[in-house]
């Protein structure tokens, strides 16, 4: 649950820079005009963006390196063998082998670097959508940097049986999407 507030925290400022970028790029004469003018830029990079990552639907590579299986997968599901458990997961779980690497499925920017129970979690930007990253031991991208489709993000944390599996997520503004859907099988 506090990732899940985490996430949707960070998504929430990503939206309300969004929308102050539009809103200062419509103003005239309150702003300087070459910030608005970037603001103006920027919006309309977003948009562009949020095109082409929906133009991408069901194209996507994984966002894992090497051979993997679905270990968990999007939305409410009954546990198998265990009466009235369900379980509610955000996202999908990949889970390869040691050593595996997080990787972007698009470009974008990492909007957020944080720790959450000793492992990374990432948030990327693509425009108004975001992808998350989580359950990774160690980072290779810096908050605020342009990153590029398939470069690598992390090293995945790995169990005791030396499987690493990676808790991955697709969001729409507040609006959680099934990765299944966007990612190429």
């Amino acid at each position: 649950k506090r990732i899940d507030q985490l996430i949707q925290k960070e998504i929430e400022a990503a939206e309300r820079r969004r929308k102050e970028a539009e809103r200062l790029a419509k103003q005239k004469g309150s702003s300087p005009q070459k910030k608005a003018e970037q603001l103006k830029k920027d919006a309309a990079a977003d948009r562009k963006l949020s095109s082409n990552f929906e133009a991408n639907k069901g194209k996507f590579s994984a966002p894992i390196t090497g051979n993997y299986v679905i270990s968990n997968r999007y939305g409410t599901y009954k546990v198998e063998g265990l009466k009235n458990v369900s379980l509610n997961n955000k996202g999908i779980n990949l889970t390869g082998k040691k050593g595996a690497k997080a990787r972007t499925i698009f470009d974008g920017t990492v909007t957020a670097i944080f720790k959450l129970g000793g492992m990374y979690n990432i948030i990327v930007s693509h425009g108004k959508y975001m992808t998350v990253y989580c359950n990774l031991t160690n980072v290779s991208v810096k908050q605020g940097q342009k990153i590029k489709t398939h470069q690598t993000l992390g090293t995945i944390a790995t169990d005791d049986g030396g499987n690493a599996t990676l808790q991955f997520q697709i969001r729409l503004g507040k609006n959680k999407l099934n990765p299944l859907n966007w990612i190429a099988r």
